[in-house]
């Protein structure tokens, strides 16, 4: 014999209790959910739950190491606004791209602001 099967989602009392369903009730449920039609569309919850395949040509967020972090950091003190030579020095340093450097820069600057 099977077990009881654990549910709390408002099919009834079953006859081992509440919550608990029996094996031809839980059966039962089981062959009227395969029976509904669901939208098996995959859910994004960290974009409040758009659909994931709208978000599939999304650009990849890049990540800084921590030397990367370290070295910006030190240079920002000197200099918060790099010219395109510092720029261009560092992409080649760091091996990032010229707008990653530029959007840290820019981005290190309004985290001052506020």
């Amino acid at each position: 014999m099977r077990d009881n099967h654990q549910f709390d989602g408002g099919v009834g009392v079953g006859e081992h209790g509440a919550g608990l369903l029996s094996d031809d009730d839980f059966d039962a449920w089981i062959t009227t959910l395969l029976e509904e039609d669901f939208d098996m569309t995959p859910i994004d919850f960290d974009t409040g739950g758009s659909n994931i395949l709208d978000n599939k040509n999304k650009r990849k967020k890049s990540r800084h190491t921590k030397e990367q972090i370290q070295a910006l950091n030190s240079v920002f003190e000197q200099c918060d606004r790099p010219n395109e030579n510092k720029i261009k020095g560092f992409c080649e340093k760091l091996n990032v791209k010229r707008s990653q450097i530029k959007t840290w820069f820019q981005n290190r600057r309004s985290h001052l602001k506020v």
